[in-house]
């Protein structure tokens, strides 16, 4: 009996063993020799606290940004003035054909359309693709302001004389004429500027371009500044149009650097067949007919203006000024850094996520 018991207890032993070395696998218990895996959730909390931050950061760089650009826009524009009207009037309103052709083509595509379908483009591994369409577009672009360019200069003695600024007398006809033939080459380069500028706000590279629109503004003080010291027995007061031309070329100048960074460089192509070419199109065309009614405005008031008793050129000289003067304490940081990272955030129904 004892021997019976002693038999039944090895047998219960090797047994005790044998279900011990089973390995156990069912739901989800895993084999005592592996290590268990640990699932961490990962806290979506600290990506969206970077995002913030670099969204404040690029905020801070593009309203700094704007500011030279306003305080050197307001410099440029007490140095025309200082000029006198007979000089100030004709280049402010030779300014006019030229801004408002390159805001209705490319300039006001910027944040509505541009920025966001490059947005789509924006990652690391599309970043070829996005090189493709940035330079088609340049290269496009710079074949219509070409283009634009030559037909201004045959179009230019009706529309200039005839049309915007009726009123002048014919000295300063004659300089508006010669003023804005010069400026309008100017957009072979505005043109591409806003290409590349909305490529770079996708892509979050601010430093660069936020302090690119200064150089315009530099590029007509150093124009007045040279011409009247030094040019002006040859050139009278064009070394202002051809300042215009130097401070467009240094806007895609300031541009390089960030370009380099990001790394996109120049490439010959003109894809006409991309499917994003045609989104663009699709998103600007309700903008482009608010700026083609808004330009013929521009026009208008200019030519109105041109009319009004006491001289006209002394007339607009003085309401560009005080334009300028409005329009100083005025900031578009918020229209230039929410389209690059508005379809970026995370959505979520908190309200601590609507505090940016």
């Amino acid at each position: 009996m004892p021997k019976k018991s002693v038999e039944n207890q090895s047998e219960s032993s090797e047994s005790t063993q044998a279900v011990e070395s089973i390995p156990l696998a069912i739901a989800g218990v895993v084999d005592q020799d592996q290590a268990p895996e640990i699932i961490v959730e990962e806290s979506q909390e600290q990506p969206l606290t970077s995002e913030r931050r670099h969204i404040a950061k690029s905020a801070s760089l593009v309203m700094l940004g704007n500011l030279g650009s306003s305080v050197i826009g307001m410099v440029r524009q007490i140095v025309v003035t200082s000029l006198g009207f007979n000089i100030a009037g004709p280049f402010n309103s030779a300014l006019l054909p030229a801004q408002t052709f390159n805001d209705f083509l490319v300039n006001g595509s910027v944040p509505g359309a541009l920025i966001p379908t490059f947005n789509d483009y924006s990652e690391s591994e599309k970043r070829a693709e996005l090189r493709r369409l940035v330079f088609t577009l340049v290269n496009l672009v710079i074949m219509i302001m070409f283009v634009a360019a030559i037909i201004f200069l045959f179009v230019s003695p009706w529309f200039v004389q005839d049309f915007l600024v009726p009123g002048y007398t014919n000295a300063q006809k004659q300089l508006t004429l010669q003023f804005s033939q010069i400026i309008f080459f100017s957009l072979l380069a505005l043109g591409p500027f806003a290409v590349l500028l909305a490529a770079l706000y996708a892509l979050k590279e601010f430093g660069w371009p936020a302090f690119a629109t200064v150089s315009y503004h530099l590029g007509i003080i150093i124009g007045a500044v040279v011409s009247g010291l030094f040019l002006g027995h040859y050139l009278g007061y064009l070394g202002l149009a051809f300042g215009v031309l130097f401070g467009a070329a240094g806007e895609i100048a300031l541009l390089i650097p960030g370009l380099h960074n990001q790394r996109i460089r120049y490439l010959f192509v003109l894809d006409l067949k991309h499917p994003a070419l045609r989104h663009i199109v699709k998103l600007y065309i309700p903008v482009a007919l608010s700026f083609l009614i808004s330009m013929g405005l521009i026009f208008l008031d200019q030519r109105l203006a041109s009319k009004t008793p006491g001289g006209g050129a002394a007339n607009y000289t003085a309401m560009r000024s005080a334009t300028t003067l409005i329009q100083y304490s005025s900031s578009t940081t918020i229209t230039r850094i929410r389209m690059p990272h508005a379809q970026r955030l995370p959505c979520k129904t908190t309200p601590t996520n609507f505090l940016l």
